[in-house]
């Protein structure tokens, strides 16, 4: 055929590559949409979980002082104090301070020494007892920050209403440089520092007609607490979740804390960082605004703090580096307080880019898909015409005449011919062109030269090897008209005990002469066991394909753990652990484990795992799961020796397996099913299947190639 006659050729490809420009667009809508839904849902989850983490830390909170107020030691100590306050209620606060009385001080100290020991047990910073009026009249720390300030003083505070209320209360309460902040007695030489905001426990303390009469207070370590809890659920290497007030202060550590305090935005501990939009992204001391005091908040605090009180936003929004990120909030309005959980939009949005890069770059790859398909339509027709004339022209390859095409495969195609002097019926091997580089060519000679050392009449064996003047290399062996295993349990089912004990002793006796020779089969499946007639004896069983097998040494260092190196080879439901793991870790156990998975099919008619769908689902369940027995999946006894035989078969551990073919062998004759399957039931059967005469197959028809690389990669 002229190429050039065949230019339709070209419209093919072309119109694949515009059905895929159109799918990838489609998908690449629907996929960026999934990757959108899915981080909305995951950034729901993260803050979820922070919140639901956040308010069973406050009620716990709640409860843990409440317990204090309810120790004895405690309320003997509280009432004292309170007492003796109540019976002076014209004292001066500054007296209260300097010159409190014996009574008074003796239950000040009794207070800080009781209270303080619980405070260094809890891990508390401060507590402190507040009359009735708003004045701290006792307090726990030795550095007495709170004795003497008053809290309130209008009927509408909401430390009043706590004590109104009678039900203990959490409060954030602002201190100095911020409205509201409490008054401290003056008292000479004293220099008092407070943090700008602090949370609060207050825990009405009753007197015996159950009036509240002071307030129990805790202070709570608030940036330690927030920080260790909203560091558990964060994503990837930017995430981050924080605590803020309602000006926009965080309430706990940042992430970025190193960078803000480079920035100079934060100086010391006790400073509050600022949620503040800066308008662009900051890296050094250079970029921050002068007026950033004044620059509004960011996205999710200014949302939170308005009334939103939670929200998700998945398109991007500046935080208070100045950085586009993804994120969501949830404030809490009886707390007055509220946390966010982001994450840099750049990391959070990667998968989409790199499937927009992906759309891109197969685009250009459909391009040139376009140009290249028709040169390798034009190769391939030139390539096949030559295989095809050998059938059509009854070529001659040697001594072989070629008759009839009988399977083909990735390698090469095969063929019925016929030996010219001996006129034996062999089948022909051809590598196809397509495939014959240096590589495949070496790959299909050692498929030739270990078959040839391989002489057990349950082989398949090789008769010659050679090429054809313009290079198409072959090589014959037995033509075997006959039934592949996967081909008898489609059609007739699962198999009884005894010819599923039958058929594997003759594998293992063919496996036997292979590893006694240093060789492994490393395909041992279905497809690639045959039974056959031979010899005028019915269902013989024959091995073929060695087209994987390679030569290991006695001894091998095998491990199922460890690095990968090669790339596993082979077919996933049929392979082992170590196998899938590292290809250069495999000897005569791996073959040994695929004789177990070869006997459940042919009981069961299934595979090891059916319920994986995917070649990687079926490789990570043959590194992880114990497949269940025959007897348990066919809901009947089983042969308990087979059985046995064949689960020790596929052990994960391959030290834990048989350790030969010949265990294997022996163990299996060992059972009394072995021989109820003599020459008789062989005949039987074989007489059943061929009933029908489209069942039979001819074998090496070079079955699809087992699968690549690809289709077994492991995470």
């Amino acid at each position: 055929m002229n190429f050039m006659k065949d230019r339709n050729a070209w419209i093919i490809p072309l119109i694949a590559a515009a059905i895929i420009a159109f799918m990838g667009l489609w998908s690449r809508g629907r996929v960026g949409a999934e990757l959108r839904s899915g981080l909305s849902d995951e950034l729901k989850t993260i803050v979820h979980a922070n919140s639901t983490a956040v308010e069973i830390w406050l009620e716990n909170q709640k409860r843990l002082v409440s317990l204090l107020a309810t120790d004895p030691e405690v309320q003997d100590c509280i009432n004292l104090v309170l007492d003796e306050y109540d019976a002076n209620p014209t004292l001066d606060i500054a007296d209260l301070i300097q010159f409190p009385s014996p009574s008074l001080l003796v239950g000040q100290i009794e207070f800080s020494r009781v209270v303080g020991n619980r405070m260094l047990v809890l891990r508390y910073p401060d507590a402190f007892l507040m009359s009735s009026n708003g004045f701290v009249i006792a307090e726990s720390a030795q550095q007495k920050k709170w004795l003497g300030v008053r809290f309130f003083h209008e009927e509408a505070h909401p430390y009043r209403q706590a004590l109104a209320q009678g039900q203990p209360v959490i409060l954030t309460y602002e201190h100095s440089g911020f409205p509201n902040s409490p008054k401290k007695a003056s008292i000479p030489g004293e220099s008092l520092t407070f943090p700008e905001v602090s949370m609060h426990v207050l825990v009405p303390i009753f007197d015996h007609q159950g009036q509240a009469r002071a307030l129990l207070g805790v202070v709570l370590d608030s940036a330690r607490e927030f920080s260790r809890i909203l560091s558990v659920a964060r994503k990837g290497l930017s995430g981050e979740s924080y605590a803020f007030d309602s000006h926009g202060r965080m309430l706990s550590s940042s992430r970025f804390d190193a960078l803000m305090q480079g920035l100079g935005l934060i100086r010391d501990a006790g400073q509050n960082l600022v949620l503040h939009d800066p308008g662009k992204p900051l890296s050094q001391a250079s970029d921050v605004p002068a007026d950033l005091s004044q620059r509004p908040l960011t996205y999710f605090v200014e949302q939170a703090t308005v009334g939103q009180e939670n929200g998700i936003q998945i398109e991007g929004v500046r935080d208070y580096r100045g950085v586009q990120v993804v994120g969501g909030w949830k404030w809490f309005p009886q707390y007055q307080f509220g946390i966010v959980s982001q994450i840099d939009q750049e990391e959070a949005c990667r998968s989409l880019q790199v499937l927009s890069l992906v759309f891109i770059c197969l685009f250009l790859t459909m391009i040139l898909f376009a140009l290249g398909l028709g040169w390798v339509s034009w190769f391939h027709m030139t390539t096949g015409r030559r295989l095809d004339l050998l059938q059509l022209n009854a070529r001659q390859l040697g001594n072989y005449t070629l008759q009839e095409k009988i399977g083909q495969g990735g390698m090469g195609v095969v063929y019925r011919a016929c030996h010219a002097l001996l006129r034996r019926e062999t089948a022909i091997k051809l590598l196809s062109p397509e495939v014959a580089n240096g590589l495949e060519i070496a790959r299909f000679e050692k498929e030739v030269q270990l078959t040839c050392r391989l002489t057990h009449p349950n082989t398949v064996q090789v008769y010659d090897y050679g090429h054809t003047p313009d290079g198409i290399f072959y090589y014959a062996m037995e033509y075997l008209p006959g039934i592949n295993l996967q081909d008898m349990v489609v059609d007739f089912g699962p198999q009884s005990d005894a010819h599923v004990i039958y058929i594997l002793t003759a594998v293992c006796e063919s496996l036997h002469e292979a590893h006694s020779l240093g060789l492994i089969h490393r395909d041992i499946k279905p497809p690639n066991i045959l039974v056959c007639e031979r010899g005028g004896l019915p269902e013989v069983v024959k091995v073929l394909d060695f087209g994987l097998a390679r030569e290991f040494k006695p001894g091998m260092h095998l491990s199922i753990s460890g690095k990968k190196s090669h790339s596993p080879t082979g077919t996933p439901n049929f392979m082992s652990p170590e196998s899938i793991i590292n290809a250069d870790h495999v000897n005569h156990l791996s073959d040994i484990y695929a004789i177990g998975a070869l006997g459940i099919y042919l009981l069961t008619g299934e595979y090891l795992f059916p319920h994986a769908e995917t070649s990687e689902a079926i490789c990570q369940a043959q590194m992880a799961e114990i497949p269940a027995n025959a007897s348990s999946r066919l809901n009947r006894p089983v042969c308990p020796v087979l059985e046995s035989t064949l689960m020790l078969c596929l052990a994960k551990n391959p030290l834990e397996r048989w350790q030969s073919i010949w265990d294997v062998l022996q163990n299996l004759q060992r059972s009394p099913e072995a021989s109820r399957w003599g020459l008789t039931q062989r005949a039987e059967w074989w007489a059943n299947a061929h009933g029908d005469s489209s069942r039979s197959t001819p074998a090496a028809m070079d079955e699809p190639e087992s699968l690549p690389t690809e289709h077994c990669a492991v995470s």
